[in-house]
């Protein structure tokens, strides 16, 4: 399989990930473990909540971390927030595959879908506006 072709399937899977997360196919659980994390560069802390999900046999970890860009000499270190996605071990919790940052707008967009999922928005807005009709 080519690169382009590879990063095409990356991206097609990014979206359908969003997709199912968006119809309540996929569901998504707050990790207990919110420590360091390995990723394909060294561990990283994340920021904030680490959210897990189980697709057929495999588990997913969607995540924020923050990371230091090593700038030239004629400009300060960049430090960078990205969304992280990955496919563990769920016995020893070991990184198994990190998928390649691809766009900023779409690794950010399944953050805040699960987001919205996890913390029940809709329940929320429903009960908020006196409207629980579903």
């Amino acid at each position: 399989m080519g690169r382009l072709e590879n990063r095409n399937k990356l991206s097609a899977s990014l979206q359908k990930l969003t997709t199912l997360t968006q119809e309540g196919s996929l569901k998504w659980v707050l990790s207990s473990n919110n420590e360091l994390i390995t990723c394909d560069d060294g561990i990283s802390k994340s920021m904030g909540p680490i959210y897990t999900s189980r697709i057929g046999d495999d588990r997913v970890r969607v995540f924020k971390r923050k990371r230091t860009i090593e700038a030239d000499f004629n400009s300060d270190e960049t430090e960078i927030v990205e969304v992280i996605l990955q496919i563990y071990d769920y016995n020893t919790s070991a990184l198994l595959y990190q998928f390649p940052q691809t766009s900023e707008s779409s690794m950010l967009e399944l953050w805040e879908n699960i987001q919205y999922q996890v913390a029940n928005v809709d329940r929320f807005l429903r009960s908020l506006l006196g409207d629980d009709k579903e």
